[in-house]
């Protein structure tokens, strides 16, 4: 193959031949960022934290990690507890940069129904991660959040009675009883 080019600006065409080599690269179960984070909002905020059986408690996390993509940002889940029924949100991924390059985002809404009244708490999330400056190992933790649950009290409907007197028309009606047969003219 000849570049026609390089005649022109006069440059040479080099081919250079390498020893193959293998490369054992090792599988690993950690991500390779600098820095991870783990941010939470949760929604109806409560003040006292305090909050009623059957009531949807979304909670919105989000993952940030310099240094990969949001593709490398393992799944947001939680184990099934049996003080709250689970549901997954809307859940969304972005790419950021920062100084040093690509910021991977990863976040997802969790809806939280607690199904039993008392101190319950939503579960920490934790994520170990791979610290590239330093070889080590490095968690990313978000902390348990408790909470206070009252039972919701049931909605008494409030229906008004009125009382209806029905006089009769005539004395021949007076001394009907139930469940009588009478023939009526």
């Amino acid at each position: 193959y000849s570049n026609p080019f390089s005649q022109i600006f006069g440059q040479k065409e080099v081919v250079l031949k390498a020893q193959e080599i293998t490369l054992d690269v090792a599988e690993s179960k950690y991500i390779p960022p600098y820095k991870v984070d783990i941010e939470e909002t949760i929604s109806p905020q409560n003040t006292d934290d305090t909050y009623y059986t059957g009531d949807a408690i979304t909670r919105t996390i989000t993952i940030q990690a310099s240094g990969v993509h949001s593709g490398a940002l393992p799944e947001i889940n939680f184990a099934p507890l049996k003080e709250f029924k689970q549901y997954p949100g809307q859940s969304n991924t972005q790419e950021l940069t920062d100084n040093r390059g690509i910021v991977g985002v990863k976040t997802k809404q969790i809806v939280f129904i607690p199904t039993n009244a008392g101190a319950l708490t939503l579960p920490e999330l934790k994520i170990d991660w791979l610290d590239i400056k330093t070889g080590k190992v490095k968690q990313a933790v978000l902390p348990a959040k408790s909470i206070r649950v009252l039972s919701k009290e049931p909605v008494e409907e409030k229906t008004e009675r009125k009382a209806v007197v029905v006089e009769p028309k005539s004395e021949k009606f007076e001394s009907l009883k139930f469940g009588d047969n009478y023939d009526v003219e």
